[in-house]
């Protein structure tokens, strides 16, 4: 269900994690509006591997909405999803959440992940969607198929962060807000930074 107030992982890790929530936002809370915080989730194939059914869904490992702060959590593991249609999806897919809102605020979290995406037309390291703020986070990643977007497809903020993976970029949207930011690409392209 959805979470408020704060919640206090202790830095402990939960490992051999699925969730059954069928509705449009899903992940270990549906949405966050409080702090989530010193979590660690270890993810494998078998736990994480899904077929996204309706258009608009937000999909992520920490919460499908993130409307709080998500503070020092790290993901590790695999991602492995799909449209459950012919055609590509139109939903939101993120290793920490589905989406970022504006007032959302990701910070001080580690993503170390392989994505395996079919036809899902959203999709970021971080969060599927951001138009609030993302601030010293590090990826580092494997993707293919879907539609990537490097650490968000976002209109917020991006700050103080790095990706390295094979498509590694921080977002493909032009006007997003990236300060102090850089990515290397493992196909072998010249690191960037902003």
């Amino acid at each position: 269900g959805g979470k408020g107030g704060l919640f206090f992982g202790e830095s402990f890790t939960i490992s051999n994690f699925s969730t059954t929530n069928k509705g449009s936002s899903r992940g270990l809370v549906t949405v966050n509006k409080g702090t989530i915080k010193n979590l660690t989730v270890n993810l494998t194939e078998d736990d994480w591997s899904f077929s996204m059914g309706s258009d608009e869904s937000r999909w992520g490992t920490i919460c499908g909405i993130n409307s709080g702060r998500i503070e020092n959590c790290r993901i590790n593991g695999k991602i492995q999803a799909k449209s459950s249609s012919s055609s590509t999806y139109r939903g939101y897919l993120g290793g920490i959440c589905g989406e970022n809102t504006s007032n959302g605020v990701i910070s001080f979290c580690t993503i170390d992940g392989n994505f395996d995406l079919q036809q899902i037309d959203y999709a970021g390291a971080v969060a599927g969607y951001n138009s609030g703020t993302i601030e010293y986070v590090g990826a580092r990643y494997t993707e293919t198929g879907g539609s990537w977007y490097g650490l968000a497809c976002s209109y917020g903020a991006i700050s103080n962060s790095y990706a390295i993976g094979n498509y590694s970029d921080f977002s493909r949207i032009s006007n997003t807000n990236i300060t102090n930011c850089y990515y290397i690409n493992t196909y072998g392209s010249s690191p960037y930074g902003k």
